[in-house]
């Protein structure tokens, strides 16, 4: 994202991000005839605690609040009426302090309906784009891993797992966990917690947490293999997963045109673009919705990616940034197993996880 801080610059900044955790903190003026006001956001966590840190106007951090919350009048007003799909915070090119802002995108099925929807609200733009329906991102290959990094496959259900921890008893003590798409167990509006996880011809453990809406499902190790904190990435090597990007640090990777992330599913290997919009609602399922706050990249995506780590790389470690859940927007090019591919990938926020499960993507610190 560029920019970034190990830590805040000054004591007073760190004592502020450690008291409030992601709250931006106000660093002041910079220039004299027109000054531009800064705060200063978490990017990045590492479990709970503030990682990176970055300052960005003022007036682009006010501007993002007003965006998602038009992005919500919309889709609460247009989200029963037919041919209105998708509702989302997509980049836009009017810039505040320098930094590109924000619009509202919401995805119709026939272009005649954009006459029904105002240009703007509270300033910001309303646009559209055509919506295709996307399809849950679910294959059956097989695959052998030792132990199970996030990343590699999970035999049987063809896919990826993402680790996570989750304190059950709610006393501080997290276990880790493989957060997977709830889908590839069965219809995400059904529980299907009690399932076997297979790993090399063994039951390597049970799913135990669902969460429908977000399209995830959890479970633990019975026993022989583990999870480790790590993404095995295409080429063998893994790389350490050091926590996950705040709500703040996905808008900076939206507000971007460089910025990129990282997918890496069973199917298609590793992938690497931008991340198009963020508090993304769909109505492709009756129960899956990502709790508004779901993610799009313009990254490409077949069956059996599915559960897989979407992450942004920073000094070397991995952070989360989203699971793989639904693909959209076809191409002419096909996977391996005769697959269409399609070139945006859909799946839940990982701050939205975070909240969801009271769990963390890394080792709690200390």
């Amino acid at each position: 994202m560029g920019n970034e801080n190990n830590s805040p610059t000054r004591n007073s900044r760190r004592a502020f991000l450690k008291r409030t955790g992601l709250s931006a903190t106000l660093v002041g003026f910079v220039g004299s005839a027109s000054a531009t006001e800064y705060v200063e956001i978490v990017t990045h966590v590492q479990a709970d605690q503030p990682k990176f840190t970055k300052e960005v106007p003022k007036s682009w951090y006010d501007h993002h609040k007003t965006a998602k919350q038009a992005k919500e009048t919309i889709r609460k007003k247009y989200a029963s009426r037919d041919g209105f799909k998708r509702f989302s915070v997509t980049a836009f090119d009017h810039y505040f302090g320098g930094k590109r802002g924000f619009a509202v995108n919401i995805g119709i099925t026939s272009s005649d309906l954009a006459d029904q929807l105002p240009s703007e609200i509270n300033g910001v733009p309303v646009v559209t784009e055509e919506y295709g329906e996307p399809i849950f991102a679910a294959c059956y290959n097989d695959a052998d891993a030792d132990d199970l990094p996030g990343g590699v496959v999970i035999e049987d259900k063809g896919t990826s797992g993402t680790q996570f921890y989750i304190d059950i008893d709610g006393d501080g003590s997290y276990e880790r966990h493989l957060m997977t798409a709830l889908h590839l167990y069965g219809d995400s509006c059904y529980d299907q917690t009690g399932e076997d996880i297979i790993q090399k011809g063994d039951t390597w453990g049970t799913t135990t947490l669902q969460s429908s809406s977000t399209d995830t499902i959890v479970g633990r190790s019975n026993g022989g293999y583990a999870v480790t904190n790590e993404v095995l990435e295409p080429d063998t090597t893994t790389r350490t997963v050091a926590g996950s990007v705040s709500e703040d640090g996905l808008a900076d990777l939206v507000s971007s045109s460089t910025d990129t992330v990282t997918k890496v599913g069973a199917s298609l290997g590793e992938n690497v673009n931008v991340v198009a919009d963020k508090d993304v609602s769909d109505s492709f399922s009756s129960c899956v919705d990502y709790q508004n706050e779901g993610v799009l990249l313009d990254t490409n995506g077949a069956p059996g990616d599915s559960g897989g780590p979407i992450y942004d790389i920073r000094n070397g470690d991995a952070y989360i940034v989203s699971i793989t859940s639904a693909i959209d927007n076809p191409t002419d090019n096909y996977d391996c197993n005769g697959n269409r591919i399609r070139k945006q990938t859909i799946g839940p926020s990982a701050h939205n996880i975070k909240d969801t499960y009271k769990g963390v993507f890394t080792a709690p610190v200390g």
